[in-house]
């Protein structure tokens, strides 16, 4: 994700899907950014790829 005004990020940042996690919430300590509706699809589609739900 390429750092905006609009998403807050610092720097530019690299989301990998292949080691996503669950994590309790009290265990998270600030929030880095807002992800844009542009990147939800592309995310939508490489989380169904990694947990099996498509070929």
């Amino acid at each position: 994700m390429k750092a905006t005004p609009t998403n807050g990020l610092d720097q530019d940042r690299f989301i990998n899907i292949g080691q996503i996690r669950a994590v309790d919430n009290r265990r998270v300590l600030e929030m880095l950014g807002v992800l844009e509706d542009e990147y939800w699809e592309q995310i939508r589609t490489a989380l169904n790829v990694v947990l099996g739900f498509v070929d």
